[in-house]
């Protein structure tokens, strides 16, 4: 995704929730179809994966996060549910 540049930035959303594990995005460039996202340190939180991998984004989401430890299946179950890709490394 386009690093957010606020004042560059002319259409811009908070994906996921509005403190931890939600981003700002620049709506500007985004392609319509096609988008790829990579994501690191879920943790517990995989808000702006779930919000960039549905309508109207629908980006392909792959998250990484190495430290999920016990937490891994429930994720990994959440992750393949929304249609994304979880990755323990």
């Amino acid at each position: 995704l386009p690093a957010l540049n606020a004042s560059a930035c002319t259409k811009s959303k908070r994906l996921g929730n509005e403190n931890d594990g939600g981003w700002d995005v620049c709506l500007d460039d985004l392609p319509a179809t096609g988008c790829v996202v990579y994501s690191g340190g879920i943790n517990d939180n995989p808000s702006f994966d779930e919000a960039i991998s549905a309508q109207p984004f629908g980006c392909e989401v792959h998250g990484f996060d190495p430290t999920l430890g016990t937490n891994l299946p429930a994720m990994s179950q959440r992750f393949r549910k929304a249609g994304m890709h979880l990755h323990d490394w």
